[in-house]
């Protein structure tokens, strides 16, 4: 085939795949159900409040107005104010940002570190496995909770903290999950003729076994997402999350229950918006792997 062939076969071909990509998507739309997609609705309500959040509040965040204390539910505050006149809307707009992001950066590092120590353990195999796997199993045998509370009370409640101990808790899991489907990817034949044409391990680990691996790891950090999410909110409700002024869910539930019998939409509020991001990452994960709600 001569150049100008090639040339016009490649700009034959390339459009092709943004419509390859658009079809895939809409086969995987049309496969949910009507709950699956309520729940994908929702997933992209949340990550347009990550993106757009502080942009679209109708009020500020943070600003005190001792003329609006407690007001209920109306047209000028959706969502009503709390005990110092802030807006619960805005405040889960631009809190939705600190909490989703939070807990996305949390799951990466859990999965980023689970995945590396699963693989490497499942690979290596030996002396390193089995030491590395009773580690995870008594981190494991800990409450998660216990774990990141002592993790808090020993350096402090700072942002790099908290991603520190939600790595610490969540990792094991994710790291026996990785080792399982190293185990499997690592008898394969590909793997083998790795192995042959002298390949090192770290190359063996990172371009053959972990793309293999991909699949199953994706679906866990949905999983864990959620997880992370609830145990950010569990923290924040315990003040030791995201300090004030800065809004966060958690913490929002833990200022508004005193308030609760006067003003229970002060705690149903961030309370109703944690449990239905979990809730829909859930479907939307459930409904992927080929279930139905």
């Amino acid at each position: 085939m001569t150049a100008m062939a090639r040339d016009n076969d490649t700009s034959g071909r390339a459009p092709r795949a943004p419509r390859a990509r658009w079809a895939a998507g809409r086969s995987w739309w049309a496969d949910l159900s009507w709950t699956g997609r309520v729940a994908a609705v929702v997933v992209l309500a949340a990550g347009l409040i990550v993106v757009f959040g502080a942009a679209i509040a109708p009020y500020s965040a943070t600003d005190l107005n001792p003329e609006a204390l407690l007001v209920a539910p109306s047209a000028d505050h959706l969502l009503g104010t709390d005990n110092y006149g802030r807006d619960v809307f805005s405040r889960i707009l631009v809190g939705g940002r600190a909490t989703l992001l939070l807990a996305l950066l949390c799951t990466i590092s859990s999965m980023i570190v689970g995945a590396i120590v699963g693989i490497t353990s499942g690979y290596i195999g030996g002396t390193y496995d089995m030491l590395v796997m009773r580690i995870a199993d008594v981190l494991q045998s800990i409450p998660s909770l216990l774990i990141a509370l002592l993790v808090l009370a020993v350096f402090g409640s700072s942002i790099p903290i908290l991603v520190l101990a939600i790595t610490l808790v969540f990792f094991p899991p994710i790291a026996r999950i990785a080792r399982t489907a190293a185990l499997q990817v690592a008898k394969l034949p590909f793997t083998e003729a790795a192995k042959v044409r002298g390949e090192g391990t770290l190359s063996i680990v990172f371009r053959e076994v972990l793309p293999n691996a991909a699949p199953t790891l994706l679906t866990e950090a949905g999983l864990r997402f959620s997880h992370s999410l609830l145990t950010l909110a569990a923290l924040g409700f315990l003040g030791l999350g995201v300090q004030p002024p800065t809004p966060d869910w958690g913490l929002m539930v833990n200022e508004g229950r005193a308030y609760m019998s006067a003003a229970p939409w002060v705690v149903l509020a961030p309370a109703a918006a944690i449990a239905l991001v979990v809730l829909a990452v859930n479907v939307v994960i459930d409904e992927s792997k080929g279930g139905r709600a």
